[in-house]
Order: C-alpha cells, then sequence, then structure tokens
C-alpha cells in the first residue's frame, strides 16, 4: 500500500535561494516549504507510528536511529545503583535528508525508499549487535555487584576500624583522666587541688605542674600551639639521642617525639621564663595531649661551652649589651657582675652543659635578690 503525506519544512533564506538557483518549483505557506512524502506504508510501520489515516508520526522519542560509531558502538551509562550498556545511536537527520533530496530530484515529492533501505540496514545492524550488547550488560552488572560487594566490605572494615579507634582513644582518655586525678590528690599544690575541687577550669594549671613533676623543670608546656616550629633536618647527635632515650623511657601519655627546629625559641610565650637562644633545636612531643619541648640547653653538651660561652651566656641573662663589633671572653670577664657571680669558671669543670646554664641563672637570680635587699637597706638607712 502506497502512501502519501504533506509535509512541511522551515524555510531558510538559504534553502529558498537554494531552490530558485536550482529552478526548482515549490509552494510556500507561513515560511515553511511543502513537501509530499510518498512511502510503502507496510516499510513504514517497521520505523514509525501510524495515524488511522496511514500517516508517519513523527515524535520526538520515536525519531529514527542510526549507529554513530560502528567501530565502537557500545557506550555505558552509569548510574547510582544501576549501569545500562547501549548502543550509540544518534537521531536520523531527517529534515537534511528531504534537503538533499530535493536538491538532488529538483522536485518537493520524494520518494522514501531510499530513506527506508537505510533505516532497514540500520536496524539489522542493531539487531546483529543485540547479543553482544546483552553480554556487556551482564559483565558489567556483575562488576557493579562486584564492587557493591568490596565497598559494602570497606566500609564494614572502616566502622569496625573506627569503633576499635573510638574505644581505644575513650580508653586511653579515660585512663588518662584517672592519671591526672591521681597527681591531682597525690602531688598537686594545694592552691590547684582547691581550685578543682570547687570546680573552676584549671586544665592548663594542672598539665603545668603534671609536666614540671613528672618531666622536670627544663620541659616548656605550649598549651596554645604559639611555638613557632619548623622541621629539623639531621639533628645534632645530642638531640637524636636525647630522642632515642625518651622512646626508650615510655614515658606514660608521651608520643609524637621529634626534633624539632625553633626559629624563635620561645618568644611567644608570655608566660615561660627561659632563655633560649633564637633558632635553635629542641625535642617537641605531645604529652597528656598538648604540646611540649624540651629545649637544646638541657640537653646540647656536644661541644662543652668554652669559658667564652659561659661568660657570654652570663651576659646575656643579664642584659648586658655587648658592643657593635660583640665582645670578646676577656672583655666579659673584666664587667664586675660577671665576675662577681662567676668567680672563677675552673670550678665548672665537669658539669654539664644544662648543669652550667642552671647554676649561671641560679647565680644570677640569688645576685638580684641580693641587689634588691642592698637596695632596700639603704632606705632603711
Amino acid at each position: 500500500m502506497k502512501q502519501e503525506q504533506a509535509y512541511k519544512i522551515r524555510l531558510s533564506e538559504d534553502l529558498h535561494s537554494e531552490l530558485h538557483a536550482n529552478g526548482i518549483e515549490h509552494d510556500t505557506e507561513d515560511d515553511q516549504l511543502r513537501v509530499t512524502l510518498y512511502f510503502d506504508v507496510e516499510r513504514a510501520a517497521k520505523h514509525f507510528e501510524l495515524t488511522p489515516q496511514h500517516n508517519l508520526v513523527f515524535r520526538n522519542n520515536r525519531k529514527p536511529q542510526v549507529i554513530t560509531d560502528e567501530e565502537n558502538p557500545f557506550h555505558v551509562d552509569s548510574m547510582l545503583n544501576s549501569v545500562a550498556v547501549k548502543i550509540r545511536t544518534n537521531d536520523f537527520p531527517f529534515t537534511r535528508y528531504l534537503i538533499d533530496k530535493i536538491l538532488e530530484t529538483k522536485s518537493t515529492y520524494v520518494r522514501l525508499d531510499e530513506f527506508f533501505d537505510i533505516l532497514d540496514a540500520q536496524k539489522e545492524k542493531m539487531e546483529q549487535l543485540e547479543p553482544r550488547r546483552q553480554q556487556l550488560q551482564q559483565e558489567k552488572e556483575a562488576e557493579l555487584e562486584k564492587e557493591k560487594a568490596e565497598q559494602e566490605e570497606k566500609q564494614q572494615r572502616e566502622q569496625a576500624a573506627r569503633r576499635a579507634h573510638n574505644e581505644k582513644t575513650k580508653k586511653q582518655r579515660e585512663e588518662m583522666e584517672e592519671y591526672i586525678d591521681t597527681f591531682l590528690e597525690n602531688h598537686a599544690s594545694n592552691r590547684l587541688r582547691k581550685c578543682v575541687g570547687k570546680g573552676y577550669n584549671c586544665r592548663k594549671a594542672t598539665i603545668q605542674e603534671m609536666v614540671k613533676y613528672y618531666l622536670g623543670d627544663e620541659w616548656v608546656l605550649d598549651y596554645n600551639e604559639q611555638v613557632d616550629v619548623k622541621d629539623r633536618s639531621c639533628p645534632s647527635e645530642a638531640a637524636i639521642d636525647k630522642h632515642i632515650e625518651l622512646e626508650q623511657a615510655n614515658i606514660p601519655f608521651m608520643k609524637d617525639i621529634v626534633v624539632k627546629w625553633l626559629p624563635n625559641g620561645f618568644d611567644q610565650l608570655d608566660d615561660v621564663d627561659h632563655f633560649t637562644e633564637e633558632g635553635s633545636e629542641a625535642i617537641e612531643a605531645k604529652y597528656l595531649g598538648e604540646w611540649v619541648y624540651l629545649p637544646s640547653d638541657s640537653f646540647d653538651d656536644y661541644p662543652r661551652l668554652t669559658d667564652d660561652d659561659i661568660y657570654r651566656y652570663a651576659a646575656g641573662r643579664m642584659d648586658i649589651e655587648l658592643g657593635a663589633d660583640g665582645w670578646t671572653g676577656a672583655d666579659l670577664k673584666v664587667e664586675d657582675n660577671v665576675l662577681h657571680i662567676l668567680g672563677d669558671v675552673e670550678k665548672l669543670d665537669g658539669y654539664t652543659n644544662a648543669e652550667i646554664r642552671q647554676y649561671i641563672d641560679e647565680a644570677i637570680r640569688l645576685f638580684r635578690e641580693f641587689e634588691r635587699e642592698d637596695e632596700e637597706n639603704k632606705y632603711m638607712d
């Protein structure tokens, strides 16, 4: 059964010019070119829906399809929990086909036999590809199921690890709080015990006292993480020895021990009365969840301080200003205050560097106390 059907194409200026240039008779209606389609109804029914009058129905979701890449005809659409293997197709460019046929035949009466030949060939190719598409679909679904199973297993492992970590962290936190409570009960200062007993927040003061009690006066607490810290490349032998010593000591609730470089010493800590030269090593560690530092003057005995070093250290601690060109050890020795405090430094032979510095700090403290008392006695006289 043959059928004729009226069809319209938007008449652009270029198309209109081509029609006249090729002498093609044509009718227009509202800026549209009127075309007559001639086709076999039985062939058309394989590719189109038909009206009761046997006209072709052109729907956007039912346009004829052609394979776009015959060498690589499949593509995979992956959704959240599904996958679909599809044949790569595009809408058949029907309007372009009609225009080419009109210009080729020089007539707006277009037979669709060749058009259906193309669609029949495309449909046959798609049918040939279908078994392979179904096979790929099964393979992709199997891969997806495997991935989902692996993901679920991974999530279960991660959840178990998180639970174990949380339980371990909780246990460690409980043990640490018990450790702190034991200190407060047996070793804390009266002031600290009273404040904690009344419910005051004394966390920092508690850690400070514990650092001094368990680690020693030379350790510095950086409660608010104010100290500037840089990585230390190839630490000194004294620093690495101290690092190893602290690791082997297994100090309760101390971890992350490492040698660091402090470019500004402890200048940022207003509550720390500790003299440290700018640009020095220090041992960094987490203690009771807070950062603590062991300055290099507490472990650096390589090499031992020379006499000049000792006098220079004492001068620095006493705020004695160096000259523009720097002072030599001999210059410093004639400073009355330094001589008065240190006397003969030979008596420090055998002391470690830390012990020497401690001796100097204590001597200076006593000297300044003596000066204050002397000044007070003058007013009393």
